[in-house]
């Protein structure tokens, strides 16, 4: 009788040992897999959206901001007009707050949409504005200047397939 449960502990033993080697592997083959998927992802949405990288607010288009005999404004969505000294301001204007793009003065306003022909892609406002250019088209990067901190030649910018601002337009024709 002691040998049978001797041989049965072994048993047991032996098929738990081999049920977690089994479930290890499994898990270790999933986590490989969705490593390569999401790289596999990440890489594509490069090369769909043009951007250095996937990166607070609504769209800033360069065509809103208008020049008239009064003078320099902003144009909100809903037609209201602004001057150019409150965008940014951390105040609201705007009620679909296109105005704060680089602040978090408008809440439940939180991504810029880029415009790639037919298709449009949201990247994080806070992105606008800072000196690395997000949407093919450069339209995150309105003031279009540089940030000064790093200087790429424009050859390296391509071969990274990241560029700084002033944006070239590297949306596909």
């Amino acid at each position: 009788m002691e040998m049978r449960c001797a041989s049965l502990k072994k048993r047991t033993i032996k098929s738990l040992s081999l049920l977690i080697g089994g479930v290890g592997l499994i898990f270790v083959l999933y986590q490989l897999m969705m490593a390569q998927f999401m790289e596999e992802t990440q890489n594509s949405k490069m090369d769909v959206h043009g951007i250095v990288h996937n990166r607070k607010i609504i769209n800033l288009k360069r065509s809103r901001i208008v020049a008239d005999s009064d003078g320099d404004y902003f144009l909100c969505d809903d037609g209201i007009r602004i001057s150019n000294s409150k965008l940014n301001d951390d105040y609201c204007d705007c009620d679909d707050g296109s105005d704060e793009p680089d602040t978090e003065a408008c809440s439940g306003v939180s991504y810029f949409e880029c415009h790639v022909r037919f298709t449009k892609f949201k990247i994080p406002s806070g992105w606008v504005n800072d000196g690395i250019c997000d949407c093919c088209d450069g339209s995150d990067e309105r003031d279009s200047k540089s940030i000064g901190l790093i200087h790429l030649s424009m050859g390296v910018q391509k071969k990274m397939n990241h560029f700084l601002s002033p944006c070239p337009n590297t949306c596909p024709k």
